[in-house]
């Protein structure tokens, strides 16, 4: 649904790049990618976590893992930060190049120390994790708010893309590619007049 971004030229020409160096051993040690992390950041029902998950499904040879960091933070769960180690763990044991999605990101900076003090445990463990990633894995993280993500993961997630509404021509493609498999009698035209219609509204608006 959302090709049309730039950010998937981007992402798949170094995913592509990395599988071709990896294969023919010339990795060097210690060299890092052109970037260290992505931030995608955007309106609620943009398309962040789809663009997350479509990143990797556009190469059957890219893993993709993905934690919901609303889940981290729930005050009846222990050892959170345990989830994150296994998690990283998962990733790194792929044997192909692994894209691994940190969605709702805000969630681990919108807290109060009273209602849950493991937090900065968590935020603790996630920094390390990101700072010995392996060579396979990619960060990319999906916040609502990205002005509250504190500086030291800003510095780590040092690419960031704005996730904007669907211009004319992505609305037209979202209602083909979501009303066009289906029996009616809607005409090619009318796909543009629904685009005309749908202004403001976003991926998610007109998937439903």
């Amino acid at each position: 649904m959302y090709l049309w971004h730039p950010l998937f030229q981007d992402k798949q020409e170094d995913v592509k790049d990395k599988q071709r160096k990896s294969h023919a051993n010339q990795v060097q040690k210690g060299r890092r990618p052109t970037w260290k992390g992505i931030l995608l950041y955007g309106a609620p029902g943009s398309g962040k976590t789809m663009i997350g998950k479509a990143l990797a499904g556009q190469n059957p040879d890219v893993a993709y893992l993905r934690i919901v960091c609303s889940h981290l933070v729930c005050k009846y769960l222990e050892h959170q930060e345990k989830m994150v180690q296994y998690l990283f763990k998962r990733a790194k044991s792929q044997s192909r190049p692994c894209i691994l999605f940190l969605d709702d990101f805000e969630q681990l900076f919108e807290y109060e120390e009273t209602v849950n003090i493991s937090i900065p445990k968590i935020q603790t463990e996630l920094l390390y994790q990101i700072d010995h990633c392996a060579e396979n894995v990619y960060i990319v993280a999906g916040t609502l708010k990205p002005w509250i993500i504190q500086s030291t993961f800003l510095k780590r997630l040092d690419k960031r893309v704005l996730v904007s509404l669907p211009d004319q021509e992505a609305r037209r493609q979202i209602f083909i590619k979501n009303v066009k498999p289906l029996k009616n009698d809607v005409k090619d035209e009318d796909y543009l007049i629904f685009a005309d219609k749908t202004e403001g509204y976003t991926g998610a608006d007109i998937f439903l």
